[in-house]
């Protein structure tokens, strides 16, 4: 199998998380951010990520792809404890993590932006989603940056479980994008849950490039 991804969108992370964590072969393949046309061809649509069969045939959207690796492997991941309170949290920092990572990720080597017209294309597509300029965004940095510091206190709850569950699914790619955002701190047992789930599943941080 295929999973066609770009490495900073956290939906792809989710695919990710749940493909290494119950070890399934599956290939990653990274499309510029530009290219209209291979998702189109798959999926009908501008997305990813897209999980590709030996058949050729294909499938989108991030929780259904996770769903059939989990009917692949024979399994099924556990709600988790804090299912809802991640949920929760997600939706309510959503717009402020997209603020925070949108203008940074151009700025550091990903293999989605190895062209000119890959940057140009996703900073005008996510610009016009936040109404805002990315000079604009990273010029109000420290205020964002704050009001994120105390959103990840709010994590209290967090723990760094062995067995990866839907709460995991559903909050670690958005945790995990957050490290690519220099100066903003985060509270020791995220950080090694984080860490924690770099080394089980094989996802990047960002804590050493970070702009």
């Amino acid at each position: 199998m295929k999973l066609y991804v770009f490495e900073h969108c956290p939906y792809c992370v989710k695919a990710r998380l749940v493909a290494n964590y119950l070890a399934l072969p599956v290939e990653l393949v990274y499309l510029q951010n530009d290219d209209e046309v291979t998702p189109h061809r798959l999926i009908g649509a501008k997305m990813v990520p897209i999980l590709q069969f030996a058949d050729g045939t294909a499938m989108g959207e991030s929780l259904d792809i996770a769903r059939h690796l989990e009917q692949l492997a024979g399994t099924e991941l556990a709600a988790g404890a804090f299912l809802s309170q991640a949920n929760h949290w997600v939706s309510e920092h959503l717009s402020l993590i997209f603020r925070l990572t949108f203008p940074r990720w151009p700025q550091i080597t990903l293999p989605e932006f190895a062209t000119p017209q890959a940057i140009a294309y996703f900073q005008s597509k996510k610009e016009q989603k936040l109404l805002c300029s990315f000079t604009t965004l990273l010029s109000h940095s420290a205020e964002d940056i704050a009001l994120m510091q105390t959103a990840l206190t709010q994590l209290s709850w967090l723990n760094s479980s062995p067995e990866l569950t839907w709460q995991d699914v559903q909050l670690l790619p958005f945790i995990r994008n957050l490290t690519v955002v220099k100066g903003l701190e985060f509270p020791e047992h995220v950080r090694q849950y984080l860490q924690y789930w770099q080394a089980r599943c094989d996802i990047p941080l960002f804590f050493t490039n970070a702009v």
